[in-house]
């Protein structure tokens, strides 16, 4: 349940449509084509209607992302390397009272971020306290929101594994119309000492 409102506008949607019975009869006249053109065409059309209100409808409410940025950015800090790979804006409303209880509103406004995390060495400290956001309006998060986002911590991460992982952030001032850029500040992650493995890293997604 945790990941649904995530995941379920994480990454575009594809549209199957399959493809029409071909006539195989040698004489069809031309208003015959015409007409099942039309139809074909119709057809089509709400097959991807019917998609894009399944994109829209989860069991938890109604949701949009209506803005997309992709490969986005790479970094090695220390033994992690990080690929930011999708980030969304989205928004939309809570319908389902459990989910509604947790996040505490119903219409809600949030960006979410897909990172692709390996790590050499799993003896380190590093937790979603790591993952600062900033937006162009003065929005700032010292950590995405807890329920509605992955476990980033070195016990989710096995080494020599890469490991996806959806974070988020709810606006509270901010729209998604507001929103034209974010910047992701990824603190590097410390040993047992707490001395920092690397540099921190800055990423900046615009929309």
């Amino acid at each position: 349940m945790k990941r649904f409102i995530l995941t379920s506008l994480m990454l575009p949607c594809l549209f199957l449509v399959g493809c029409s019975e071909v006539n195989q009869k040698d004489e069809v006249n031309q208003s015959q084509k015409e007409g099942d053109t039309i139809q074909e065409h119709q057809k089509k059309q709400n097959v991807e209607k019917d998609h894009e209100e399944s994109e829209k409808n989860t069991s938890g409410g109604n949701f949009e992302a209506v803005a997309q940025k992709e490969d986005i950015e790479e970094v090695k800090i220390g033994p992690l390397t990080i690929n930011v790979v999708v980030s969304n804006l989205v928004t939309g409303t809570i319908t389902d009272p459990i989910i509604l209880n947790k996040i505490g509103k119903e219409n809600i406004d949030y960006i979410n971020i897909g990172l692709d995390i390996d790590t050499t060495d799993e003896d380190i400290n590093f937790s979603s306290e790591h993952l600062k956001l900033t937006t162009n309006t003065g929005e700032t998060f010292e950590s995405p929101h807890d329920f509605m986002s992955d476990q980033v911590e070195m016990q989710y991460i096995k080494e020599s594994f890469t490991r996806s992982r959806m974070i988020a952030y709810l606006f509270e001032t901010s729209t998604v119309e507001d929103i034209e850029s974010v910047d992701l500040l990824i603190k590097a992650p410390t040993d047992s000492n707490g001395q920092p493995l690397g540099e921190d890293a800055n990423i900046k997604i615009d929309f």
